[in-house]
């Protein structure tokens, strides 16, 4: 779930102000402008932190049909320059921007092409593919 639809589903309806009150019964009034920002910046914060062990989450699986055995995964994939990009694969392929399946070559023969077109930049963004694909039946 994208932060627009996380945010959309705690405020269904566009709100012009809501109120809270805190332990000690002040009483704070925020806009709807406020309230994304809030979530917003709090949904980045959770994206960066790791925890102080260092673990940090690196894959996600993609529930497909059970008599499918090729499990749709969304693995953090480590550049040798740069952050780390997201993939979205399945029995050695993977799926690209345009919502294609590709063979994945071995990464000494993986291009800037090849990146550009088959890596995410953002878990969010490749989840966001992946289901796209599954709910389209791509396959």
């Amino acid at each position: 779930m994208t932060t627009t639809e996380s945010f959309a589903a705690l405020m269904p309806e566009p709100a012009h102000v809501v109120h809270t009150r805190n332990e000690t019964g002040e009483i704070k009034l925020y806009t709807a402008e406020h309230l994304r920002a809030m979530f917003d910046a709090a949904t980045e914060r959770a994206a960066k932190q790791e925890r102080e062990d260092g673990v940090c989450i690196v894959s996600y699986a993609l529930p497909t049909d059970p008599h499918d055995l090729n499990e749709v995964r969304i693995e953090r994939a480590r550049q040798i320059e740069g952050p780390a990009l997201w993939a979205v694969r399945r029995s050695g392929d993977v799926l690209n921007k345009q919502g294609e399946w590709e063979w994945e070559p071995r990464p000494s023969l993986r291009d800037d092409d090849f990146l550009a077109r088959a890596r995410f930049a953002t878990a969010d963004e490749a989840i966001a593919a992946a289901i796209r694909a599954r709910d389209e039946g791509v396959t």
